[in-house]
């Protein structure tokens, strides 16, 4: 069970989420990330409920093959190469935290299920499975954010009014955005900043706190 086995347990959870579970939309995170699902459900709410993949975009990623590459160990796909005939990745929501509608999750299992095998680096290889299903590509990087190393995690999540989703935290951090968000309230927010739109916080300095660059 390591990082290049990821694509089995995401497509085996899309498998059993699309035929046991009626839902609208998937949200895909990871366990470093923490979640405003209020502010997720504002965005959503106003998307197409069939074709949306909502993420945060990377496209015309040259497919690491060379072992000179400092990003081999991790981040080869000669597995991609091989089957789909492309150096280049199809555009696809960096790993982090992307959503899915449900025919998108259903159009991912089926392709998959008649590959030979499946590529190791997960996000790129769902961006290609669903492909040809999508009828909206939402990049959203003001609301998918990473965290840089000099920043503190609780002033993001006390202060920034827009983001969704904020990754790359220590178990310490997401404890401490819980305790934040939920320490945040008010009469007009009673269950705290995640569950509003906005507080009417003008963050001058949100890129001194949180970075839209790509996780790799």
């Amino acid at each position: 069970d390591d990082y290049r086995s990821l694509s089995r347990k995401v497509l085996a959870a899309f498998e059993w989420t699309a035929r046991s579970v009626a839902f609208k939309y998937l949200l895909k995170t990871d366990d470093d990330a923490f979640v405003c699902g209020a502010r997720l459900i504002s965005l959503l709410a106003p998307l197409p409920r069939l074709g949306l993949y909502l993420g945060a975009l990377t496209a015309n990623k040259t497919v690491v093959t060379s072992r000179a590459s400092p990003s081999y160990e991790r981040w080869s796909d000669p597995e991609y190469v091989r089957i789909f005939g492309s150096a280049v990745y199809a555009p696809y929501m960096q790993g982090a935290g992307y959503v899915l509608s449900a025919d998108l999750v259903s159009l991912a299992v089926h392709h998959a299920a008649v590959l030979p095998e499946l590529p190791p680096i997960e996000d790129a290889l769902v961006g290609r499975l669903v492909a040809t299903g999508v009828r909206t590509r939402r990049n959203a990087p003001k609301q998918i954010r990473y965290r840089t190393p000099a920043n503190r995690a609780s002033a993001v999540c006390e202060r920034d009014t827009e983001f969704v989703l904020l990754h790359k935290l220590t178990l310490e951090e997401l404890e401490g955005c819980a305790a934040t968000t939920a320490r945040r309230r008010s009469n007009r927010c009673p269950r705290g900043p995640c569950e509003c739109r906005s507080l009417g916080v003008q963050l001058r300095l949100r890129q001194t706190l949180v970075s839209a660059e790509p996780s790799r």
